[in-house]
């Protein structure tokens, strides 16, 4: 993934990109799962005869490609280093600011 290459800069803005972009991704994962479990809630509700607003599912949210799952992610984050990278010698105050939401992600 080109986050991979933005993170291993040795400019500041491209591993601030590169982080962002990792950030991002988790979070469409994050929002497609969420989707998944609501959509299953809503047929179980139609099933039992009460309908659900379509609105509240949130069919805006943007969807993560289909090949990339949680576990993809998290095999990925996990096989390229990314927190030796984020955390590692030449590690920026601002980058482990941003890295929060990996280490959510790994923890889930």
């Amino acid at each position: 993934m080109i986050s991979l290459r933005f993170l291993k800069s040795t400019y500041l803005e491209k591993r601030l990109k590169g982080i962002t972009d990792i950030k991002i991704m988790i979070e469409r994962i994050e929002q497609a799962i969420k989707l998944n479990s609501m959509k299953n809630v809503q047929i179980m509700q139609k099933f039992k005869g009460n309908n659900m607003d379509v609105d509240m599912l949130g069919n805006k949210i943007p969807k993560p490609p289909k090949w990339l799952t949680a576990e993809a992610m998290r095999d990925w984050i996990l096989n390229e280093k990314i927190l030796e990278i984020v955390y590692g010698e030449s590690t920026h105050l601002e980058i482990v600011k941003r890295s929060g939401c990996i280490l959510k992600f790994l923890a889930k």
